[in-house]
């Protein structure tokens, strides 16, 4: 393989939180909320406040929308309620 073909991959360990937890520090203001959905799903419903950043769009996106590295995020994939 040609060496500009090469590629890496970072495994992170992504904690995830209860339902509870996140209920909490949502009132509490203690992170920001990422929908990672289509845009369409966003527009159909979404947790409030939570930010549209579509996967495909993640880094063009995250410089603007999340200027702060030390800020906590919680991105969500699925249904809301």
């Amino acid at each position: 393989m040609p060496p500009e073909a090469a590629t890496t991959t970072t495994v992170l360990s992504v904690p995830e939180i209860s339902r509870d937890d996140f209920k909490r520090g949502q009132k509490a203001h203690s992170f920001k909320i990422i929908d990672v959905l289509p845009s369409e799903s966003y527009a159909h419903g979404h947790i409030p406040g939570a930010l549209s950043m579509p996967v495909p769009e993640i880094a063009a996106l995250a410089p603007r929308l999340l200027p702060n590295l030390n800020e906590a995020i919680v991105a969500y994939c699925g249904k809301f309620t």
